[in-house]
């Protein structure tokens, strides 16, 4: 897949997804193409709460990947924009991190069910 097929995937995701998770307006998204160094690697996306950015690594990943990743920083935006993100909710096992691997889990189920084009 090009650079420009994913932006266009990430773009639909992004309009698909936004109302289902209640988030309004323009979301800062990078689309990072690191190379993935294993064991060495603590997460393939961020979200930054001083700059509202989400970061997804993309590189040598598949777009469905990609798209579960972002939907989990876009929790965790979800989240802060509900003061419900503290500075220990990335942990593992957290509330906070559970709940955005299950809803980006579930998202990512039903935009496999939608019926898109291309």
């Amino acid at each position: 897949m090009s650079n420009t097929q994913l932006a266009d995937q990430v773009r639909e995701f992004l309009a698909w997804v936004k109302p289902r998770l209640g988030i309004e307006g323009a979301v800062n998204v990078k689309l990072l193409q690191h190379d993935i160094v294993n064991g060495k690697q603590k997460s393939f996306g961020s979200f930054n709460v001083q700059t509202q950015q989400i970061r997804v690594t993309v590189k040598d990943r598949h777009v469905l990947d990609i798209l579960r990743s972002l939907c989990h920083e876009l929790v965790h935006l979800r989240q802060h924009q509900q003061n419900r993100l503290v500075a220990t909710d990335g942990q593992t096992g957290s509330e906070q991190e559970n709940e955005a691997n299950a809803v980006a889990g579930v998202m990512l189920r039903d935009w496999n069910r939608t019926d898109r084009q291309g």
